[in-house]
């Protein structure tokens, strides 16, 4: 199980995230630990359930893929099924 919290958006971009953020309208987002949700993503199980919840524990949105989520202002805890 993996759990990654407080998701904020990051604002020092690496030149290739300026870009994509100025070109494409990407966003980068980063736990409280300042790790990327883009390479955290590829951390979890493909099986297992993804659930993105708010800081009063509220249930944003639930799924087995990690892409369909964007945790700004929220957590991600992974469990097994």
């Amino acid at each position: 199980m993996r759990h990654f919290k407080k998701f904020t958006k990051t604002t020092e971009l690496t030149p290739v995230q300026q870009e994509l953020s100025e070109n494409c309208s990407v966003q980068f987002i980063h736990d409280e630990s300042g790790v990327d949700w883009y390479v955290l993503q590829k951390l979890f199980q493909p099986d297992t359930l993804k659930i993105q919840y708010d800081k009063t524990g509220l249930i944003i949105a639930a799924d087995k893929d990690a892409t369909k989520l964007f945790p700004l202002n929220c957590s991600v805890v992974e469990l097994a099924d």
